[in-house]
């Protein structure tokens, strides 16, 4: 299997008549390990990647790939983004078939990791409806994965709590996740943060239209 994005940092370097050698002096990586990174046997990480890009002085936008670029085929953003959570779901069901919890259970693992929360905060933190969210953590409960705690707030409702047991799963979900995310992050013309900015954006902009339909529907 070869991976693109080395042989565009190796036709942009060639571009800029630079040899291996200066590039990787540069970069502050092996020569061996970029070669092999130019010759698409490796999956790099985004920080190998920028130093690279650093070496070359090149930008994100530098690594796009023209002929993948689909922006003028009349599809919407929204199909872009539908097409793009379904190859997501693939990728996290594949890489994490081994693991004793589900992609949806190590996101909801992965918040609580942050501390405990109510539902409706918890829901509210993975764009779910809280019957949603209550239904999805009804077999970590059974796991003693989670827990219930009082709310110190408000002694009628409960919060969320990851317990050692749950925290140990998402350790070892994470063993399997980081592979994966690592060659997405690779693979990305743009970096991760900026990437992960137009995504909260994005996602804030859904739940505007949520909002907005759900006031049409009620008047």
């Amino acid at each position: 299997m070869t991976h693109s994005i080395g042989p565009t940092l190796k036709n942009l370097r060639t571009q800029r008549g630079l040899t291996v050698t200066e590039v990787a002096s540069n970069a502050g990586i092996a020569q061996p390990n970029l070669s092999r990174l130019e010759a698409g046997l490796v999956d790099p990480r985004w920080s190998t990647v920028a130093k690279v890009m650093g070496a070359l002085d090149v930008s994100p936008a530098d690594l796009e790939a023209p002929a993948d670029d689909h922006s003028d085929d009349g599809l919407s953003l929204l199909f872009d983004l539908f097409t793009a959570s379904q190859r997501m779901a693939h990728l996290l069901e594949t890489s994490m078939a081994d693991s004793v919890i589900t992609a949806r259970e190590y996101a909801i693992y992965s918040v609580l990791m942050l501390g405990t929360t109510t539902p409706s905060a918890l829901a509210e933190r993975l764009g779910l409806p809280v019957t949603t969210l209550l239904d999805n953590v009804r077999v970590p409960v059974e796991r003693g994965h989670v827990s219930r705690v009082p709310n110190p707030a408000d002694g009628r409702s409960y919060k969320l709590h990851l317990t050692k047991a749950g925290r140990r799963a998402h350790h070892s979900a994470s063993e399997l996740f980081q592979p994966a995310l690592d060659a997405v992050e690779s693979s990305m013309a743009q970096s991760p943060a900026t990437m992960q900015r137009a995504l909260q954006d994005l996602g804030r902009a859904i739940g505007d239209a949520i909002n907005a339909w759900a006031t049409i529907a009620v008047s």
